[in-house]
């Protein structure tokens, strides 16, 4: 029934009552809660969790597909150095994550993960898992500063994240202060020292550095400090073994011997924290393609001209690109076509195009206003962890971070950090061949705690740390909207918040009558709580519905038909008559905002009608008898948003 139809009859019935409503036809412009819910425009709601506005209607979150890995060998163990056995397996499943990424061999895409120092590979297509034994060293001991330690066959087990670089045909694995991993194939080493040629002369390989990038044929790395070096060029005479050596830099007397590039004076006390390349690159604007930013800023540097032009202090080799807004970890960047998308040092998300516009003016907002409230972190010391990744025309950050746990090497607790979820930022979300729509936020998606994000073979990988401290690993499937845990589908929680309505004038009392959803493509067992909250207070139950859609047929009732309401017509409200806080009538209202939460194998929610009268009593008429009348029921312990749904049975259960 239409929407005016609904208004008539209600008038009829109502007599002289005037008859207004409100409410979203579209929901197309995504979350915004950088404003009052009464301020926010139409077609964008409050708060999502757990949706997509992709169509320009709300739906289901895509799904997260668990997708264990199996160890080749499962019995296989290492032997401590106090004779104490430990399986390869249970450091996989219960170590200390210390990061992943993808690396491309001769076999085909691969992805490499470290846990408590103890480097694996995946295969994708064959879900197995493979230690990767680093080669014995020649030297027993490693000097740490003033001292000397055992060398190992093992990375450090206890830094938060170990840095990844592709170079080539080799994947280098940082793990400052040692000399870094170098992978090549299946065969790992560290970087050697004291090498020569076949001519007896020194071959230098990848030095202790933090972190690097590779482009333009070349290594880039950088120090524990504001410091980075180029590698030697792949196909250079004099370095047969490039880019994993940089004999140019540390030949005596060559060319370029010690040419080791500082950042500009202002970041003389700031390291770097990441550094990379810009896919696609004008020329014309006179920015190099390789950028490297502390926290506070991010300069480029134009690594395409010939190495004889690099020197430093040459403005035409190196220029700061922006000021007072750096990136504030290594994986807190990636690549947006000719763009990249960054959280900086203040623990806001921005782009390096809108942030150069604003760099011409006083104003320099962010791009997460809209979603602050969730990438906002009580925890900034671990906002550096920050993992950000595009994919499927959307790009997931990592938010909300806490601190979890592991089993080391010797069996003993210790510290892990993951992330409660991911803010999801629509790139296409109701663009088509013939318009183009800016990008919007979807909300925040929870169920797994992340720990990184990887795309390998066109999929994007989670690897994840569920609540009883059990590496597990996801896939993001854009084409399901339930998530499949042990093998099992399991329907998502999704929750939004709409924006006030205040139908027609505000500071008008009304009076509830109905609520109208336009709830479209149901499939399978959907329930439905709908909440309003009067005025900025509590959000007390509306109408609870619950629905089973309709099936093809009886012998396959996997095969779910979908189910269309129109008008999915609620009545009036299931809890009211008394707000005991105020004394006033629960039904009354000048603004009303309402919380929906939704769980069903798909469903899709593209519109809202709220049909109220004017109430034309005074104030002390809308005063309800506290004594006599019935109090309403407010959520004063309900679940948080953050914690509202998981993967696992886990909040159920608790």
């Amino acid at each position: 029934m239409a929407s005016n139809q609904l208004l008539q009859e209600l008038q009829s019935a109502l007599g002289s009552s005037k008859v207004t409503s409100g409410g979203s036809s579209t929901f197309y412009l995504g979350q915004n809660s950088s404003k009052l819910p009464s301020l926010i425009d139409d077609g964008n709601y409050y708060k999502g969790i757990n949706v997509t506005t992709k169509g320009g209607y709300l739906s289901p979150r895509s799904g997260y597909v668990q997708t264990p890995f199996t160890l080749e060998d499962e019995d296989a163990f290492f032997t401590d150095n106090n004779g104490r056995k430990i399986k390869y397996k249970e450091v996989f499943e219960k170590g200390k994550f210390q990061g992943a990424t993808s690396y491309y061999t001769e076999m085909g895409e691969r992805i490499v993960c470290v846990y408590s120092g103890l480097i694996f590979i995946l295969n994708p297509k064959t879900r197995k898992a493979q230690y990767v034994e680093i080669d014995q060293e020649e030297n027993e001991f490693r000097q740490i500063g003033n001292r000397y330690e055992p060398r190992t066959q093992r990375l450090n087990q206890y830094v938060s994240r170990v840095n990844f670089s592709n170079a080539g045909e080799y994947l280098i694995i940082f793990d400052y202060p040692d000399r870094p991993i170098i992978l090549d194939g299946y065969h790992a080493y560290r970087s050697p020292t004291g090498q020569v040629d076949t001519l007896g002369d020194p071959v230098y390989y990848v030095p202790a550095t933090v972190m690097g990038c590779y482009n333009s044929n070349r290594l880039f790395v950088a120090d524990a400090s504001n410091s980075f070096t180029a590698g030697d060029p792949v196909g250079s005479l004099i370095a047969p073994k490039a880019p994993i050596t940089f004999n140019e830099v540390y030949i005596e007397a060559g060319e370029y011997q010690g040419q080791v590039f500082s950042l500009g004076s202002i970041s003389k006390h700031s390291p770097i924290t990441a550094m990379g390349f810009l896919q696609v690159l004008d020329t014309s604007t006179g920015i190099g393609p390789m950028f490297v930013a502390t926290k506070d800023v991010i300069y480029s540097y134009k690594t395409n001209m010939a190495r004889s032009q690099w020197t430093e202090g040459n403005e035409a080799f190196g220029t700061m690109l922006l000021y007072n807004s750096g990136i504030i970890g290594p994986k807190a960047v990636d690549n947006l076509n000719s763009d990249i998308i960054f959280m900086s040092g203040d623990g806001h998300i921005r782009t390096l195009t809108i942030s150069k516009e604003y760099s011409q003016s006083w104003e320099n907002s962010p791009m997460d206003l809209d979603v602050f409230n969730w990438v906002y972190t009580d925890r900034p010391d671990l906002a550096e962890l920050t993992v950000i990744k595009a994919f499927a025309n959307k790009v997931f950050i990592t938010v909300k971070p806490v601190v979890t746990e592991a089993i080391d090497l010797k069996g003993n607790n210790t510290y892990d950090y993951a992330f409660k979820g991911m803010v999801v930022l629509e790139l296409d979300s109701t663009s088509s061949l013939s318009s183009k729509s800016a990008p919007v936020w979807a909300g925040i998606w929870t169920g797994v705690n992340v720990q990184d994000l990887v795309v390998c073979q066109d999929t994007l990988y989670m690897f994840t740390k569920d609540p009883e401290y059990k590496n597990q690993i996801y896939i993001v499937d854009p084409e399901l909207s339930y998530d499949i845990h042990e093998g099992k589908k399991k329907n998502i929680k999704s929750r939004i918040y709409t924006k006030q309505y205040g139908c027609e004038s505000y500071f008008q009392d009304k009076k509830e009558r109905n609520v109208h959803l336009g709830l479209q493509s149901l499939k399978g067992d959907i329930t439905l709580d709908v909440k309003r909250s009067n005025d900025y207070g509590k959000f007390a139950l509306w109408k609870h519905w619950e629905y089973t859609a309709p099936v093809c047929s009886r012998e396959t009732p996997e095969n779910l038909r979908e189910h269309y309401f129109r008008d999915l017509s609620l009545g009036s409200p299931e809890e009211t008559i008394c707000n005991e806080s105020t004394g006033e009538y629960g039904d009354v209202y000048r603004g009303v905002q309402f919380r929906i939460d939704i769980s069903g194998e798909y469903w899709r929610l593209e519109n809202l009608l709220i049909i109220s009268d004017v109430h034309k009593t005074s104030y002390d008429e809308n005063l309800c008898d506290l004594e006599s009348g019935k109090k309403i029921y407010l959520d004063c312990d309900e679940i948080r948003d953050i914690n509202l749904y998981h993967t696992t049975d886990y909040w159920e259960a608790v």
